[in-house]
C-alpha cells in the first residue's frame, strides 16, 4: 500500500493515509519500516474506519442530544466493539504466561485490576490533599469546556450552530493545547509547577466532545493569578433556558472552591468530586460501592459506553500535575519491593509501604531520584527504554532482573507459585510441596536461589 511521507530535505512529516499520524522523531528508515509492516498496517486502518464511522453517526445526529433514538457517548457498534475488544484481552491474560525461562507467572495473575488502579489514584488525590492543606494551599474544581462549533449535536444549541467538524481527538488536543498556554502564563507570573498541584480527568458529553474536570490546589493569594489565563482562554459565559424553562448560567470555565458542608465529614474531600468521572474513564461495572457511607451510582450502560468512546479515539484517561518527576513510577516500584532496600532508599521504601502519598512526596523532594531505563531496539529500528530500576547520585535499585517473554504455553514450573493478590505486592510463594528445578547453568543462578530462600519456596539444583 502506497503511503505518503517526506524523507529528506527538512520537509516537515506529516499525517499518512487518512489522518493515521507518526511521530516526527521517527528516523527515515524506521518510517520505512513500520510502512513495511502489514500489521502495523492493519491496526491503524482497522483504528480507523471505526473512527470514521463515529463521525458519521456524529453528522447524523445519531450520538448526543438531537434525537429521542439518539445514543450517548457512542454508536452501538463501538460499544460492541469494545465489548468483544475487552473479552479478548481477558482472554489473553488468562491464556499467556510471563516466563524468564525459570519463574513463570500467568498475566491475569500478576496484572493488577481496575479497581486496584482506581483506589491507587484517589490514596494519590487524598496524599496530594493533604500535603497541600499543611501548605496553605485551598482546593479548587475547575470544568474546562470547548466551545458551540466543537459539539456535533450539543444539548443546548444556539440558533445557526454549526458544527466544525472536528474529531473528540482534536478536540481533546485543543483542551491539552489551551492547558498548556494556561500553565506557561502561570509560569510567566512566577508561579512554579508545585505551586499548583493538579489532577484533571477527561470526560465526554453526550454527543462525544471531551470536557475537562480540573482539581487545582492554589494559595488564595495566587488564585487571581491562575483565573486571569483561565479566562482568557475559556471566556464564554451566557445565559440559557433548560428544559425547565428556567434561566441557567453557562461558563465555559468553571471554578469553584471545595468547601466543607456542616455536618457531613466526607463532603469536602477533593477525591469525592473526581471519583465518579475517574470510575467511568477506568471502570467496567455500573456501581462501585466505595463504602458504607459513599457510593458510585452510575446510569445503565453509562461506563461501557464511557470507555468505548475512549478507546475508539485512544484519549488519556487522567494526569496527575506538580509532583516531583518520577514519584509515581517510583512509588510503584517502591511498594513491590518485600525487603528494605539499601539504606538511602529505606525510609522512602518504608514510608510508600505504609500508603502515605503526602509524606512520600515530601521526602521525594529532598531526593533527586531518577530512572534506571534498559535501552532496545524494537523490530522496527526504533530505541525503547524498558525501566528496570531506580536510582539516587550514590546508589541505585534494579526491580527488574532477568530476561522476561511472553508465551502462550503454560510452562511445567507454573504451579508451584501461586500470586498475592495486593496493591503492595505482587511476589511469588510456594503453593505445594515440590521443589522448583533450577539449572546448574542458568546465568541468575545465585538470584533465584536468594529469591527462593526469601519466600520459603523449595528447589533443587540440576546439573
Amino acid at each position: 500500500m502506497a503511503a505518503e511521507y517526506y524523507c529528506k530535505n527538512g520537509i516537515e512529516k506529516t499525517k499518512v493515509f487518512f489522518d493515521i499520524h507518526y511521530s516526527a522523531h521517527y528516523t527515515d528508515e524506521q518510517l520505512e519500516n513500520r510502512m513495511r509492516d502489514n500489521n502495523w498496517w492493519r491496526k491503524q486502518l482497522i483504528a480507523e474506519k471505526y473512527r470514521k464511522h463515529e463521525m458519521l453517526q456524529y453528522k447524523k445526529g445519531l450520538v448526543g442530544d438531537k434525537h429521542e433514538y439518539s445514543y450517548e457517548y457512542a454508536s452501538p457498534l463501538t460499544v460492541k466493539r469494545r465489548n468483544i475488544q475487552r473479552e479478548k484481552g481477558q482472554e489473553y491474560l488468562h491464556g499467556t504466561y510471563i516466563t524468564d525461562g525459570i519463574r513463570s507467572f500467568k498475566l491475569s495473575d500478576v496484572a493488577r485490576s481496575e479497581k486496584d488502579k482506581f483506589f491507587d489514584l484517589l490514596n494519590k488525590i487524598d496524599g496530594i490533599d493533604v500535603l497541600a492543606k499543611e501548605r496553605g494551599m485551598v482546593s479548587f474544581f475547575i470544568t474546562l469546556t470547548l466551545e458551540e462549533e466543537w459539539h456535533p449535536n450539543p444539548k443546548y444549541k444556539k440558533k445557526g450552530h454549526s458544527w466544525n467538524g472536528k474529531s473528540p481527538k482534536q478536540a481533546q488536543d485543543e483542551l491539552a493545547f489551551r492547558w498548556k498556554k494556561i500553565r506557561e502564563s502561570l509560569k510567566n507570573s512566577g508561579l512554579l509547577a508545585k505551586e499548583y498541584p493538579n489532577f484533571r480527568v477527561v470526560e465526554p458529553h453526550k454527543d462525544g466532545c471531551p470536557h475537562w474536570h480540573v482539581l487545582v490546589w492554589i494559595k488564595k493569594e495566587n488564585l487571581e493569578k491562575l483565573k486571569r489565563p483561565v479566562k482568557k482562554w475559556f471566556p464564554i459565559e451566557r445565559k440559557f433556558k433548560n428544559n425547565k424553562g428556567e434561566w441557567e448560567t453557562f461558563y465555559q470555565a468553571d471554578i469553584r472552591e471545595i468547601k466543607k458542608k456542616k455536618g457531613d465529614k466526607n463532603s469536602a474531600k477533593p477525591s469525592s468530586y473526581v471519583q465518579k468521572y475517574l470510575w467511568k474513564n477506568i471502570g467496567n461495572e455500573d456501581n462501585l460501592e466505595i463504602d458504607k457511607n459513599n457510593k458510585i451510582e452510575l446510569e445503565n450502560n453509562t461506563v461501557e459506553r464511557v470507555d468505548a468512546w475512549r478507546g475508539v479515539w485512544r484519549l488519556r484517561a487522567y494526569q496527575i500535575g506538580g509532583i516531583p518527576r518520577n514519584a509515581r513510577g517510583v512509588w510503584s516500584k517502591l511498594r513491590k519491593l518485600k525487603k528494605s532496600p539499601n539504606d538511602d532508599f529505606r525510609k522512602l521504601w518504608k514510608i510508600a509501604k505504609k500508603g502515605c502519598f503526602a509524606s512520600f512526596l515530601k521526602e521525594m523532594e529532598l531526593m533527586n531520584i531518577n530512572a534506571v531505563k534498559n535501552e532496545k531496539e524494537n523490530k522496527y529500528g526504533e530505541v525503547v527504554n524498558n525501566y528496570i530500576g531506580i536510582q539516587t547520585k550514590d546508589s541505585e535499585i534494579i526491580t527488574k532482573t532477568g530476561e522476561w517473554k511472553l508465551t502462550r504455553e503454560a510452562p511445567l514450573t507454573y504451579k508451584n507459585f501461586e500470586i498475592m493478590h495486593t496493591v503492595n505486592s505482587s511476589i511469588p510463594r510456594a503453593a505445594d510441596s515440590r521443589p522448583l528445578y533450577i539449572p546448574a547453568s542458568h546465568p541468575e543462578l545465585e538470584v533465584i536461589k536468594k529469591m527462593c530462600t526469601d519466600n520459603n519456596i523449595r528447589y533443587s539444583i540440576r546439573e
